[in-house]
């Protein structure tokens, strides 16, 4: 399962890099790479491909970090489970 922006550039976004994904900002965010396989994403890997996503999924990049969400965990999140940590009431989805 791959989640990540193809327009990445070359160099895997790493805790080293990074530090903490709240501390840098989306335009920051928006110039690392991620690895291609999820599998290998950090919880900070996690916060940068949300930034990625939008100004909208700011809030809930402490959130997942809080709950520790690496790449793995990321793929096995439900709808329950999202609800569970609150991000529906968080983020409001585009078109609604």
């Amino acid at each position: 399962m791959s989640l990540s922006d193809s327009s990445s550039s070359t160099s895997a976004a790493s805790s080293s890099q990074v530090g903490r994904s709240s501390s840098i900002s989306r335009a920051q965010a928006l110039q690392l790479a991620l690895d291609p396989d999820v599998n290998n994403w950090s919880e900070d890997d996690v916060g940068v491909w949300l930034l990625k996503l939008g100004e909208e999924f700011e809030p809930v990049v402490n959130l997942f970090r809080d709950n520790n969400i690496s790449g793995r965990r990321l793929q096995r999140l439900t709808d329950d489970k999202l609800q569970q940590l609150g991000v529906s009431s968080m983020v409001q989805h585009k078109g609604e």
